[in-house]
């Protein structure tokens, strides 16, 4: 694209359509269709001002989440050469192009280490990938470690994710929907606000992909139990991303408070910018005053609400002289 960021953006500014939600595949390019944005909601974008610093620390802990990305993938071909020419990018780490029951993706990705120094990604992965840990490397300076399982769980969940939402919203489910986007957060999150007698306060989440957590999932997955075999499914689970802020998560739980909001998820690469939240029509008014009085203005903020609607991609213009 001969720019230094991702190619969505750019997807999304060619091929969108009016009123519609555009699906989009990469590797190869493709538009995989187009469903009517439902009627009756809003899709607010909602402004924390707090800004990522993309020339700082924030490309460094963006980068480090892509790095975490590859070194596991990496780690999984070696560790399972035999599924290793299905396992091509993360995406490929599923069920169904791996002819593989989903509890198998779970001990896959057991099999990761939590998280990984510098030093022992050379020494796990030097031999193999000498040339691609060098490229890869120069991209940021180098954390204490890099989170490895919890951060290639979310990539195969949110890979599910995505591909889902196009059918959920044919089928009008958008209640579906909403759940994935606020599963999709918790993936990104890294703190967690409520009521505490009274208090609204934040609490650490633990964002961690931990081997009890992934044991249990597994026998949730063989228990033949229905509510504990769809809670186990692979798309539900958030993994750990962890680019949210606390000022993001906040405005996201607020969000969640207001009836008639169906779901709300950071917007974008995190670690600061806005969030995205869909919301009936009738209660737009509602969640603005809300954020407002709840957010906005005890931090002495200006309210920046977008009620935001699909819009036709770029074209030509003809002006006759």
């Amino acid at each position: 694209m001969g720019t230094r960021g991702g190619a969505g953006d750019h997807a999304a500014m060619k091929f969108s359509k009016r009123g519609q939600l555009t699906q989009i595949g990469f590797f190869p390019f493709k538009v995989k269709g187009s469903v009517s944005f439902p009627a009756d909601c809003r899709l607010i974008v909602a402004n924390s001002h707090v800004k990522a610093q993309k020339t700082t620390n924030a490309r460094d802990t963006f980068n480090q989440r892509v790095a975490a990305y590859e070194f596991g993938l990496m780690l999984l071909r070696q560790l399972y050469p035999h599924h290793a020419p299905k396992m091509v990018r993360l995406r490929d780490v599923n069920p169904e192009t791996l002819q593989v029951r989903p509890s198998v993706i779970y001990e896959m990705v057991m099999s990761l280490p939590e998280v990984l120094t510098p030093e022992e990604v050379w020494k796990h992965l030097g031999d193999a990938y000498a040339e691609d840990l060098k490229r890869i490397m120069q991209t940021h300076n180098a954390p204490e470690h890099y989170l490895i399982r919890s951060v290639v769980l979310y990539g195969i969940a949110e890979c599910l994710r995505a591909e889902m939402c196009r059918q959920l919203l044919e089928e009008g489910d958008i209640q579906g929907l909403g759940e994935l986007m606020r599963i999709s957060h918790d993936g990104d999150r890294v703190v967690r606000y409520a009521d505490e007698n009274g208090i609204w306060r934040a609490r650490p989440y633990n964002y961690m992909a931990e081997t009890a957590y992934l044991k249990a999932l597994v026998e949730d997955l063989r228990s033949e139990d229905v509510d504990r075999v769809r809670r186990a499914q692979i798309h539900l689970q958030p993994g750990g991303y962890a680019c949210s802020t606390p000022e993001i998560d906040e405005m996201v739980d607020l969000s969640l408070q207001v009836p008639g909001v169906i779901g709300a998820q950071l917007s974008g690469a995190g670690l600061g910018g806005c969030i995205m939240v869909l919301v009936h029509k009738d209660s737009v008014a509602d969640l603005n005053r809300h954020l407002t009085e709840r957010f906005y203005e005890p931090k002495g903020l200006e309210p920046a609400l977008t009620v935001s609607a699909p819009v036709k991609g770029s074209g030509l213009i003809t002006i006759e002289a």
